[in-house]
């Protein structure tokens, strides 16, 4: 994971997660291939109690399988919201 905080308010990471080829399953014959995939967030903490967040997930969108048969979820946008109340 690459973390990069450009002020006390904002930051960045990246993560590149990579497999290479496996079995599918322990004993069996067939295998998956490896794949790589990336990553990326971003945080802005606007007051102590207050935090907004955006991921993105798979960012170059690769099709790959964990295990055979089971395509993996294309690329994703994810958004949140963080309140704290104490």
């Amino acid at each position: 994971i690459l973390q990069w905080n450009p002020t006390d308010r904002w930051s960045f990471e990246s993560e590149w997660i990579a497999k290479s080829r496996q079995r599918d399953l322990p004993g069996s014959p067939d295998s998956v291939a490896g794949y790589g995939i990336l990553q990326c967030a971003t945080h802005y903490r606007h007051s102590s109690h207050l935090e907004l967040g955006l991921r993105l997930e798979n960012v170059l969108d690769r099709r790959y399988e964990e295990n055979r048969g089971f395509n993996s979820p294309p690329r994703g946008v994810f958004a949140s919201l963080k309140l704290s109340l104490d």
